[in-house]
């Protein structure tokens, strides 16, 4: 089951249940999966749709901080820290700089799966949000749930979208 959802004027899709997620495979394969590695830019291949030009400027800067190789070093670190802390299992944190073809959401979920753990897929040039996992996730989450990270990242604020994204789980998987 694979629901869209238009959030904060960036686009967010939600994959849902991927079959034998936790099964890791020897190497990911972004090409099969219809990504462009973040190490090679290239341009969007679809606009999201926003309620100005320059909120659209704003939020398509926003999000460009996200290329950086450090900074995604750094939110990845404090995904791996807050599943760690709550001994939750692999988890992964993913960027591309965007998906070819329609369906970017299939795309996210081949990823996640060639990495064997349920994923958040961030496709950054298409400002896209993906949560992905073997179980998937409810539209009642992941509405809320990527409308709050996405205005986040419009601001450039990085570490306050991972957190919203974190927070949303913790509260939805009941850690304690």
């Amino acid at each position: 089951m694979i629901h869209s959802i238009r959030a904060a004027g960036a686009a967010v899709v939600l994959a849902g249940t991927l079959a034998g997620c936790s099964e890791p495979s020897a190497a990911s394969n972004d090409a099969e999966a219809g990504a462009t590695p973040v190490a090679e830019s290239a341009p969007a291949t679809e606009a999201a749709a926003t309620p100005s030009a320059s909120a659209s400027a704003t939020a398509e800067a926003g999000w460009s901080g996200l290329h950086d190789a450090a900074t995604q070093a750094k939110l990845k670190a404090q995904v791996d820290k807050f599943f760690n802390d709550y001994n939750a299992g692999p988890f992964e944190l993913m960027f591309v700089d965007s998906f070819s073809g329609n369906d970017h959401a299939l795309s996210a979920g081949k990823l996640a799966f060639d990495k064997g753990a349920p994923a958040i897929v961030i496709a950054i040039d298409q400002r896209e949000i993906f949560f992905v996992g073997d179980e998937g996730f409810r539209p009642a989450f992941t509405e809320p749930t990527t409308k709050a990270m996405a205005a986040k990242f419009d601001q450039g604020d990085y570490t306050g979208g991972i957190d919203a994204g974190l927070d949303a789980i913790f509260q939805d998987w009941g850690f304690e």
